[in-house]
């Protein structure tokens, strides 16, 4: 197996927990963000003595010995760096924490080392002590100074009710928060726009608090605004205030994401076989969004399982300039097999290439095995106590990369090999017509 383990799983359950929670933060927005005004930047910052110590949140031991940063007693480094970046369709930038051999470190080394294939992708001279993500403004997203929290429910196209959680944080006044809110919606290239002109969004300025230790819930009224937005992918913001008197008071906003029935039709068409269906588009799945194909098909899994990979299959797509994706194509526009994007832990196989007969659209088509947990995941488990595994640690899929000369995306079909054989997926793989 094609199997890339890097430095940084050497202190293994440490850095599963923080990879975990790091691209949580990353891919599922759902769990709602909040930040400060006044909170850190992401300026590059060289000097180890202004990284504080709560950002170093992998749970890695190791001290300073006055010359060198020493981890788990013979692991030495000279340097200790943040690095900040955004990776190719990312939503968000992230922050690294890093003890390191190499002063020329880059942000681009270590996300490659997280979810590149290659064997050249491999971090040899780093760890990361530290993981977070950044919202637009450079603060850091898993940061929560008040302890409040925002989730959207009951939402139709009558109405929606906001929900507030608080506990624990460090709330100086009081808070509260207006009767108005933003509304952002999701573009192609993964960023957020404003959609307050044109929805015309109007409020009264009546103030609702916000109860400690408590949960807060308000309802809202948006007949009017509901059919005004398209199929896509939308947040809430709204801002809160920790008021302390007139004139004295801090500012944050929180974020409550949600999607308006987008269905699989915007991407393209497909056959499914009865019994499986497309839902509507989800984030944090495949290269930041995109479709589960039903049923659910492997079951009782932990929380903390790889989610989209549970499922009968997935649609993703990633744009065409995608930092791990190097399709290059003959001169008669058929694409060559090699350099689509793969997945860390994944043994892959590239079988032949498909003509759909799509205005020009291939499909490269692969074998590959996917590693849910490895061994030393599995080890760890047993060391903490954990329940024993009773599900594959290794599935296998069939997987189709849909590629077209200048096109503006490629589009992704994973289709599990327990449920669908060889010749069922390369037929539902020529049934597609892209609609790019």
């Amino acid at each position: 197996m094609n199997y890339k383990k890097m430095l940084v799983w050497v202190i293994l359950v440490a850095i599963i927990a923080c990879i975990i929670v790091a691209i949580c933060f990353m891919t599922d927005p759902k769990n709602s963000n909040i930040e400060a005004d006044d909170m850190q930047n992401n300026a590059e910052v060289e000097d180890a003595d202004v990284i504080p110590e709560e950002w170093e949140n992998c749970g890695v031991d190791y001290y300073f010995d006055g010359t060198n940063y020493v981890v788990d007693g013979d692991m030495v480094f000279k340097y200790k760096k943040k690095l900040v970046g955004r990776t190719h369709a990312a939503r968000y930038d992230t922050m690294y924490i890093v003890l390191t051999n190499n002063p020329d470190i880059t942000h681009e080394e270590v996300a490659l080392s997280l979810y590149g294939s290659g064997a050249e992708d491999r971090l040899t001279d780093t760890i990361i002590i530290g993981m977070h993500v950044l919202d637009d403004n450079g603060n850091i997203l898993s940061s929560n100074p008040i302890g409040l929290t925002m989730s959207i429910e009951n939402l139709t196209d009558k109405g929606f009710t906001l929900v507030f959680e608080q506990s624990g944080g460090n709330v100086t006044g009081h808070l509260e928060t207006g009767t108005g809110f933003g509304i952002q919606m999701l573009n192609d290239d993964g960023e957020w726009e404003d959609m307050g002109e044109e929805l015309e969004l109007a409020f009264s300025n009546f103030a609702h608090n916000i109860e400690i230790n408590s949960k807060t819930e308000l309802n809202y009224n948006w007949e009017g605004i509901y059919e005004k937005l398209k199929p896509g992918y939308y947040r809430i913001v709204k801002e809160v205030m920790d008021f302390r008197g007139m004139g004295d008071y801090d500012t944050y906003k929180l974020y409550a994401e949600f999607g308006i029935n987008q269905s699989i039709d915007a991407w393209m068409d497909i056959k499914l076989p009865e019994g499986n269906e497309t839902g509507i588009l989800e984030d944090a799945i495949g290269y930041g969004y995109g479709f589960l194909i039903t049923p659910e098909v492997i079951h009782s899994l932990n929380s903390d399982s790889p989610f989209e990979y549970l499922f009968a299959g997935l649609i993703t797509r990633v744009p065409s300039n995608y930092g791990f994706a190097h399709i290059e194509f003959n001169s008669d526009h058929k694409p060559k097999m090699q350099g689509v994007p793969i997945d860390n832990h994944t043994a892959e196989e590239y079988l032949r290439v498909l003509e759909i007969g799509n205005d020009g659209w291939y499909a490269i088509m692969l074998r590959e095995k996917h590693e849910l947990y490895t061994d030393e995941m599995v080890e760890a488990r047993k060391q903490q106590g954990l329940a024993s595994f009773d599900y594959p640690q290794e599935v296998e899929y069939w997987y189709f990369w849909y590629v077209k000369e200048d096109a503006d995306y490629y589009y992704c079909i994973r289709l599990n090999a327990e449920v669908f054989s060889e010749a069922e997926a390369e037929s539902i793989a020529k049934s597609v017509r892209i609609k790019e």
